[in-house]
């Protein structure tokens, strides 16, 4: 199964990669309706470092091992499940320069439920629906913080009109409607609307 969905930040991607690589920048892309604890780890997105999770299914903890991989400064890095409630998780985190001195921040998860045919017969839209709602949350979250310099790192803030805007391609408080369908990479940094890109194959 995948999920994929983009969002165009108005900062450039070395800035929108150091976020990602400040101490707590996981802890803040956390919603505050999920209840997840970082039992270790999380502070490092280079190659071999991992983020220990608790998580609850219903009332029940999960322990969740993801392992940093595929560090490619300004560009993308990846995180891989060594351990978890899914049986396979890869996720990769994408920076495109735009061309207009800002970022395309795209997410791409490759992923299977547990139980095969049952587990996607019985999760598949319960899952759907989750990292529809996270991962708004979270590019919600991340554009407002690198676009406001508020992390460990910032570069100084420049004074006067920016010339840079961004768009959000999705209405994070409405799944109901019909996607669009992805951009090419081709399009990065055209202008193609207001609406987020969120695909699940």
């Amino acid at each position: 199964m995948r999920f994929e969905v983009e969002t165009r930040i108005a900062a450039p991607p070395a800035v929108v990669f150091a976020f990602h690589d400040s101490p707590g920048a996981l802890g803040r892309l956390i919603p505050p309706w999920e209840k997840v604890e970082i039992v270790s780890g999380g502070d490092s997105i280079r190659d071999g470092t991992r983020a220990v999770l608790r998580i609850w299914i219903g009332k029940i903890p999960v322990r969740w091992v993801l392992e940093h991989i595929e560090y490619e400064p300004v560009s993308s890095f990846a995180d891989l499940q060594a351990k978890g409630p899914f049986a396979r998780w890869y996720h990769r985190h994408i920076f495109y320069d735009d061309d207009r001195g800002g970022t395309w921040l795209r997410d791409e998860i490759d992923y299977d439920l547990p139980f095969g045919y049952f587990g996607r017969k019985l999760g598949a839209n319960y899952v759907r629906r989750k990292l529809r709602r996270l991962f708004a949350y979270r590019h919600h979250e991340t554009r407002r913080i690198v676009e406001s310099g508020d992390f460990p790192g910032a570069p100084a803030k420049k004074t006067g009109r920016e010339e840079t805007s961004s768009e959000t391609r999705i209405d994070p408080g409405d799944f109901r409607k019909e996607q669009p369908s992805p951009a090419r990479r081709g399009d990065i940094g055209r202008d193609i609307g207001s609406r987020e890109i969120e695909v699940v194959k």
